[in-house]
């Protein structure tokens, strides 16, 4: 008996030294809580505990840990994910593996499960496993949990140690023998933090479109708040980016996507709630907030923005230079024609975008991301074909099953095949297009083939029609919306200026010279003057009107020979860009050169008449000097000529003619003299012999003499007229 109690008495006193076990306490796996690292060296395979820098510490998620995840079988497609040990030299001795809590923990059970994976015979067991419990990296301040053995005999092998220790450390050194790379396939850490067990903290939930988003900016990412969370940590791609965040929104730090095969790189940021590692352990990863981010697209002046009528994706770029012929390389010409289309759109009242101005590399799905980041009606993407040589025409693709697509891309064939200079290929539905096919549904998306660039004759009609091919392109995109745009046109007639908006002008000059120049150009094509004669040739002050621009000036003078009863009426009109043409004005002038000889105002003209029906100007006063008639006149630019043909300086009497040119047309009125017919101030013998020499020489005077000798009035010169005269001389 007395042995009996002996041996109960020493039994009580060796229970109270035991470690004392938190009364209920439910053992929960938190190792998912720690970051971790390991010594030892880099065997180059991502994920193992091993890798260097041996400074940095991993999120226990994202290496090939199973967290949580125990193999059940010994098969080789079931051993999970391992980990890799490599020991320093690849030779038997030790390396360490720390776990690093943001607090300090209680560990009861270390349980580690290796994996010979049977596919090296350098594979193998460790020959010891220690677990250490401390406060720092330092082992020789931390306390032995224990050693931990195994019972099991398959190719995986759960090792456990139990005890009680506290500490923020938890590390596990490993013995290496002859066998200089292990594998690990999972870790777990048991702790008890309280006497109800460890708390899992509930799933943060992101707010948003979780799907996919496209996106300018990093976006925000808000979450709702967990109950017993002390912070949170933010993944991207599963890795772990920025821990410790202490609200309940985070904005990722990075750049904006242009990896060029980067096909499907949405970005996924997922969220943690982390535990005190006591009350409560760490939550799951929330579900990924998908998004793009990438640089806003450029104007043609480099500017960014986020909002235009079109956007236009100049296909290739950079080191993708397309399909090549020779030197000939698809992404300069891609971007060269996207160029001119971009300008054409804008003489049109386009705005417009573009993925690219210059030779770099861009994404495909940054360029779909950047036509879906913003506000944009309209998507064409400009490309060139190639195949052997042996193919040409010019074709457009859009989306398979897409009636928006398909409507845009058939009003862009449309006009390529009214333009006539290469074979239509037609339209062509793709289901494995990465731009056309990942744009928005709303977005009208289309891509279009400008012939084959390994076919001189595509590349001829590409460069002879560059000019054409882009406003045909920019009509296919006018025509896709239904616009039929009117111009502004500004003139300057009489030194006023007018501005058509829509609504034809009429316009009454004074002056035969009109000016005009066209402002924006809304789809002009061509402009022509005509008036009653027919079409004027215009003579364009811009050079460029010979192709294409929207900015055409010119300058014209209404003609004489146009003039109906002294007033001419000249028509302008302009084509738009679906070939209509439309008045623009009608300008109506009382031209002089209908009537030349005008008078100024206040000249002395009495007894001086100017008939220029019968083709002559009488002075009833007598003759006069030359300067003196032509002063007379409106025209400074006129002359008198002699009887003898000469220009006449002197005094201007019966014979002489009176002649002006306006325009390239030459007026003339002989001049006759009545009585004075020789300007000497007096009706003399002289002037009856002057008359008398006119009647001797013809039979019937006509013109300027005839008038002077004709003093009967009855439109012949006879002798009736003679003894008239005489009979005046005498009086």
């Amino acid at each position: 008996m007395k042995r009996l109690l002996a041996l109960l008495l020493c039994f009580i006193l060796c229970v109270g030294f035991l470690p004392a076990l938190p009364s209920g306490a439910a053992l929960t796996n938190i190792a998912s809580n720690a970051t971790y690292r390991g010594d030892g060296d880099d065997n180059g395979t991502s994920g193992n505990y091993c890798d260097t820098p041996i400074s940095s510490w991993t999120s226990y998620h994202s290496g090939k840990l199973t967290d949580g995840v125990i193999p059940t079988t010994d098969s080789e497609t079931s051993k999970g994910s391992n980990v890799e040990f490599w020991n320093a030299g690849m030779a038997s001795g030790t390396a360490n593996v720390y776990f690093k809590f943001t607090s300090s923990v209680n560990v009861q059970t270390v349980n580690v499960y290796m994996n010979d994976r049977d596919n090296n015979e350098n594979c193998g067991y460790p020959t010891k496993i220690e677990v250490y419990v401390g406060n720092s990296e330092d082992l020789s301040t931390a306390t032995l949990l224990g050693e931990a053995t195994t019972s099991d005999s398959g190719y995986v092998r759960k090792y456990s140690v139990s005890g009680n220790l506290t500490g923020s450390y938890v590390i596990i050194k490993f013995t290496i023998g002859t066998q200089w790379r292990i594998t690990c396939s999972e870790v777990q850490i048991m702790s008890a933090g309280s006497s109800t067990g460890t708390k899992v903290l509930a799933t943060p939930v992101i707010s948003g479109n979780l799907s996919r988003m496209e996106t300018f900016e990093p976006p925000v990412i808000s979450w709702n708040a967990v109950e017993g969370a002390a912070s949170y940590d933010a993944y991207i791609d599963g890795v772990l980016v920025t821990s410790g965040i202490k609200g309940t929104s985070y904005v990722p730090d990075m750049k904006p996507r242009v990896d060029y095969d980067g096909n499907t790189s949405y970005t996924k940021v997922q969220i943690k709630a982390k535990g005190d590692g006591v009350n409560y352990s760490d939550s799951a990863l929330s579900s990924s907030y998908n998004f793009f981010y990438v640089e806003k697209p450029l104007d043609l002046r480099g500017n960014r923005v986020t909002s235009a009528d079109i956007i236009i994706d100049p296909g290739h770029g950079g080191s993708q230079p397309g399909a090549c012929y020779g030197t000939r390389q698809e992404k300069n010409d891609t971007l060269n024609m996207s160029l001119k289309l971009g300008e054409t759109l804008e003489k049109m009242g386009f705005t417009v975008a573009f993925c690219r101005i210059e030779d770099v590399d861009d994404g495909l799905m940054s360029r779909a991301a950047k036509a879906n980041a913003g506000d944009f009606d309209m998507f064409i993407c400009i490309h060139r074909n190639s195949y052997n040589n042996s193919a040409n025409g010019v074709e457009t693709l859009y989306e398979t099953g897409d009636e928006l697509d398909k409507a845009f891309a058939q009003a862009l064939q449309n006009k390529f095949v009214a333009l006539n200079i290469f074979t239509n290929r037609g339209l062509k539905p793709r289901d494995n297009l990465v731009v056309t096919n990942n744009a928005r549904d709303d977005l009208p998306t289309a891509l279009v083939e400008l012939g084959f660039i390994d076919t001189e004759k595509d590349n001829n009609a590409f460069d002879t029609y560059f000019n054409q091919i882009a406003l045909a392109m920019a009509e296919g995109c006018m025509a896709y919306q239904g616009k039929r745009f009117d111009t502004e046109a500004t003139f300057t007639v009489d030194g006023e200026s007018y501005t058509y908006k829509g609504t034809q002008l009429n316009i009454n000059a004074s002056s035969p010279n009109v000016s005009f120049k066209l402002g924006n150009g809304y789809g002009i094509s061509s402009v022509t003057c005509k008036d009653s004669l027919g079409t004027y040739a215009l003579s364009y002050t811009d050079a460029g009107m010979a192709g294409f621009t929207a900015s055409a000036g010119g300058t014209f003078a209404l003609r004489a020979d146009a003039a109906v009863n002294g007033v001419v009426t000249a028509t302008i009109k302009f084509a738009d860009g679906f070939g209509v043409e439309k008045t623009i004005a009608t300008i109506t002038c009382k031209i002089v050169i209908a009537d030349p000889f005008t008078f100024k105002e206040g000249a002395n003209v009495i007894g001086i008449t100017v008939n220029t029906k019968t083709g002559y100007i009488t002075f009833e006063q007598g003759a006069m000097k030359a300067s003196d008639i032509m002063a007379l006149f409106v025209d400074t630019d006129m002359k008198v000529i002699g009887e003898n043909g000469s220009a006449l300086t002197d005094v201007a009497s019966t014979g002489c003619i009176l002649s002006t040119t306006v325009n390239g047309i030459t007026s003339q009125v002989y001049i006759a003299v009545y009585g004075d017919i020789d300007g000497d101030g007096a009706t003399t013998t002289a002037d009856y012999l002057g008359v008398s020499g006119h009647i001797k020489n013809r039979t019937q005077l006509t013109g300027a003499t005839a008038v002077a000798a004709d003093v009967s009035g009855d439109d012949a010169v006879s002798t009736v007229d003679l003894i008239t005269m005489a009979h005046s001389l005498k009086n």
